[in-house]
């Protein structure tokens, strides 16, 4: 039973024998299709890949095991992260006017668009091989895991010159940190700051946030991003 404040539901064992078993349907679906496939080729940050119900469960569980530290099981474990991070998420409306900016359908259409995206995409990856200290993590998936920490995006800014009155070093690690979830970042480039991790689609949402920052005098959030 997992049970969730004043909530119980009953989750029997069947139910978690299907997230593994449906895990593997999937797998197989993608290997019947592509005798050639491999997991390890694939983005597992891409945004339109598929995430079925029962996966979700599965990464739920697998989630709760590495971030949640009290409790004795998985279980335990299970309802703490439903309980004090995924409830309290639940219970209000968002109210980040940058967050929602970025959702309208023409910023998201604007920030995907084909050729643009491709761009963007190879902008990110440049920052990421190109720094000296990158190395894959032994945690990888595989060679398209990739992602961009604290590190990566200041080397970035500062090269192209981007740091400015309006546009600081500060501004930028705390867009990250909201972003991204992670604290304890310094505003500079330092070894503590490598274990931090931004997904491609994570980063064009920094630069749409940054973009009025960057410039002011722009009449719209889109307008200021396409600069």
């Amino acid at each position: 039973v997992v049970a969730s404040g004043g909530v119980k539901v009953k989750q029997p064992v069947a139910v978690f024998d299907r997230v593994h078993a449906l895990g593997q349907r999937r797998l197989a679906k993608l290997t019947s299709a592509d005798p050639n496939f491999d997991i390890s080729a694939s983005n597992p940050h891409h945004r339109e890949m598929p995430v079925p119900y029962y996966n979700l469960i599965e990464t739920l569980i697998r989630t709760a095991n590495i971030k949640v530290l009290a409790g004795h099981g998985i279980a335990d474990k299970f309802e703490s992260l439903i309980r004090e991070y995924l409830l309290p998420g639940t219970m209000h409306e968002n109210a980040d006017k940058e967050y929602l900016a970025t959702r309208d359908f023409r910023m998201q259409r604007a920030m995907f668009e084909e050729d643009g995206e491709r761009c963007l995409r190879k902008v990110f990856e440049y920052y990421i091989v190109s720094y000296k200290a990158t190395k894959l993590r032994s945690t990888s998936v595989g060679p398209q895991d990739t992602t961009m920490s604290f590190n990566h995006i200041f080397v970035m800014f500062e090269k192209l010159q981007a740091f400015d009155p309006n546009f600081s070093v500060k501004k930028l690690m705390e867009a990250y940190c909201k972003i991204t979830c992670d604290s304890d970042l310094l505003p500079q480039e330092h070894p503590n700051n490598q274990n931090s991790e931004m997904v491609f689609y994570e980063f064009v949402e920094i630069l749409v946030r940054l973009a009025p920052t960057k410039y002011p005098g722009k009449n719209s959030q889109m307008e200021a991003f396409v600069a």
